[in-house]
């Protein structure tokens, strides 16, 4: 097995066990740089991928490769195809790199400390950037560690590195909070840069004003002169074709010039509807981290971050309950306990596992789960794909029907256990074998289609807000 087999081997294994962004950011652009006794070499093409993989990736990269190399136990990375003659003072390197890497978070703590003893100048330019969102306020877990990373990363050097950035997940999951303390802590890095946070339909709003105005090349122009752009829901740019156009002439400028542009989104560019090819290009073309909901180790950390903030406590056992029952997004965890802070303290007691239990009944997740109807999965699909309940339910059979109705048929038996009479009745009274061949359909689409995956996330995520 050549060296170059034996990548593509270790990619088909790292590409089934990770997510799709992640893999495309940090194994795109790598190879086998060369192996001598026990040490495999891998060519990155940037620091970033270099500390990334001999940190996060170290030992799925080993498993993978023990499986055709059993002799190799140690992993090191390089940056770019040097001559294959270094490879002899490689172990030297990798000795010097980790010292590095301890350096560098050395350095990366030392300045967030520095910054309260910083008096900058003040910067007048109107960035829209609330200050209470920082990076020290941030959990990281290992649903939004990728998304974090990149974030610290482009907040220290703008437009050098993930230009433009996507950061795309559900609701409430922490997008705008990492999008703010991006900018916050550029900023403290560089009084003087010119940030905007804005959302998009803040972004059409002011468009829309300025063009009424007769305005619209000094709004183009105030634009253009920023350093960093951030722009929150993305996704509402879908269908607006003006906004997209002037979007688009921004997006070209700020890119061409080396500006910083930062976006989010509730779904993957792919999954934004009605957006012109050009654009979702753009967004597609630097890079992508997506934002999961957090585990429930990391709802726990959320929960005592937030505790020690608030300078209040409470028993482990209630700390547990929350995390366990509040899972489907962040804000939802932090309104339940914010709830529970003020009620407690302004009693002066500690709660306790009976006052939660009926405090959170209304916002449990499971309750709201266990509430799920058929009218609610359809009105979901519905949506997601502009169409109309009543066209699902409906005899129509245009292709544009057709795909909904099989996905509410797979939800319908997934979600709900219905039995396929009964998916078939729900669905305007259709035979069901033909519940039967919209379920296996879906079933088979989703083994390859990952873009179908991506969707039907989405949409299942949507079930709780109808």
């Amino acid at each position: 097995m050549t060296n170059e087999e034996l990548w593509q081997a270790v990619l088909g294994e790292m590409e089934l066990s990770i997510s799709k962004a992640s893999f495309t950011t940090w194994f795109k652009s790598t190879s086998i740089f060369g192996i001598t006794e026990n040490l495999l070499v891998v060519s990155v093409p940037n620091i970033f991928a270099k500390e990334w993989l001999e940190k996060k990736y170290k030992t799925q990269i080993i498993d993978a490769v023990q499986q055709y190399r059993r002799e190799i136990n140690t992993l090191s990375c390089r940056i770019g195809n040097s001559d294959p003659s270094d490879l002899n003072g490689i172990k030297k390197q990798k000795s010097d790199h980790n010292a590095n890497v301890v350096a560098d978070i050395k350095r990366i703590n030392n300045s967030q400390r520095s910054f309260s003893k910083q008096q900058p100048q003040r910067n007048t330019y109107k960035s829209n950037l609330n200050s209470r969102y920082s990076f020290d306020s941030f959990v990281v877990g290992g649903n939004n560690e990728l998304a974090y990373a990149a974030c610290r990363s482009i907040a220290e050097a703008p437009g050098k590195n993930y230009n433009p950035l996507f950061i795309y997940g559900g609701v409430g999951l922490g997008k705008t909070h990492l999008l703010q303390s991006t900018g916050n802590y550029a900023g403290k890095l560089n009084p003087n840069i010119k940030i905007r946070y804005v959302s998009m339909e803040r972004f059409t709003n002011e468009l829309v004003d300025a063009i009424q105005k007769s305005r619209a090349k000094e709004f183009k122009n105030n634009y253009i002169d920023l350093d960093i752009l951030i722009l929150d829901d993305v996704q509402f740019l879908a269908g607006k074709e003006k906004t997209q156009e002037e979007f688009f002439h921004i997006f070209e400028s700020l890119y061409q010039l080396g500006k910083q542009i930062i976006l989010s989104s509730d779904r993957a560019p792919k999954s934004i509807p009605t957006i012109e090819d050009r654009l979702r290009s753009r967004f597609e073309g630097g890079m992508m981290a997506d934002v999961n909901k957090p585990d429930l180790e990391t709802r726990i950390a959320i929960i005592n971050k937030k505790l020690s903030e608030k300078n209040f406590s409470i028993p482990e056992n209630v700390v547990e309950y929350l995390a366990t029952n509040i899972y489907h997004n962040v804000r939802e965890l932090e309104g339940a306990l914010n709830k529970i802070v003020v009620t407690f303290q302004l009693r002066n007691t500690t709660p306790t596992i009976e006052d939660v239990t009926e405090m959170t009944k209304d916002v449990i997740s499971i309750n709201r789960q266990k509430d799920l109807t058929v009218s609610k999965i359809i009105k979901s699909v519905g949506d997601f794909y502009d169409v109309k309940p009543e066209e699902i339910v409906g005899k129509a059979r245009q292709k544009k029907v057709v795909k909904p109705r099989q996905i509410v048929i797979y939800f319908l038996r997934q979600e709900l256990n219905l039995s396929f009479p009964e998916i078939g009745k729900s669905l305007g009274g259709r035979d069901h074998s033909t519940a039967i061949y919209g379920y296996e359909k879906v079933t088979k689409e989703l083994e390859n289609n990952l873009l179908m995956k991506d969707q039907l996330k989405f949409i299942k995520e949507k079930f709780i807000e109808y």
